[in-house]
């Protein structure tokens, strides 16, 4: 999903939930194709009104968001195919439970994955608080596409888990920060 409050949202919920493994937007098919192969998820969720890709295997749940008009509120989710549970998504949710895998972005090779817990997101939601002495008065500009680690931590999670809100302005490039 591309970056915005609905794709806030639901990455909050489901890295809240289950394993969240997020996929840049803009790849074309051939590389989704390759993404979907290697992460093997149980379910895709795409903005609602996208066409449903051809690729999407049989074995995959899908799941479509509405769009956020007016609140946060306003945004469902909604099942369009189900998903087949796996035997090994039973186990309980713990601090050192996977919240979220991560792609790099390949520099120096291969792109990997990187596995981040919920502990991990915790300590780096405490360790952000200190360092820049974050408090429920500040705002972030969610303006990095939350799929990347940075994004996601650094201007969507963390200022929530200390108390900020985030603002997702419509523009993101540098010229555009005094309109904000």
């Amino acid at each position: 999903m591309p970056r915005g409050p609905e794709a806030a949202l639901v990455s909050l919920a489901v890295c809240s939930t289950a394993v969240m493994l997020p996929i840049n937007p803009n790849f074309n098919a051939a590389d989704l194709v390759v993404e979907l192969e290697r992460g093997r998820p149980d379910a895709l969720i795409l903005p609602a009104g996208v066409p449903v890709p051809e690729w999407v295997g049989k074995q995959t749940g899908l799941f479509e968001v509405s769009k956020a008009l007016g609140s946060f509120g306003d945004i469902e989710l909604r099942p369009v195919s189900p998903v087949a549970r796996r035997a090994d998504t039973a186990a309980p949710v713990t601090p050192k439970s996977v919240a979220v895998i991560f792609r790099t972005s390949g520099t120096t090779g291969t792109a990997k994955r990187v596995p981040v817990t919920h502990e991990n997101l915790i300590e780096m939601g405490r360790k952000m608080e200190r360092w820049l002495a974050l408090g429920p008065d500040d705002r972030s500009a969610c303006i990095m596409p939350i799929h990347y680690n940075a994004g996601f931590k650094a201007t969507l999670l963390v200022p929530l888990l200390v108390g900020c809100s985030v603002a997702f302005p419509a523009s993101t490039g540098a010229h555009d920060i005094e309109t904000w």
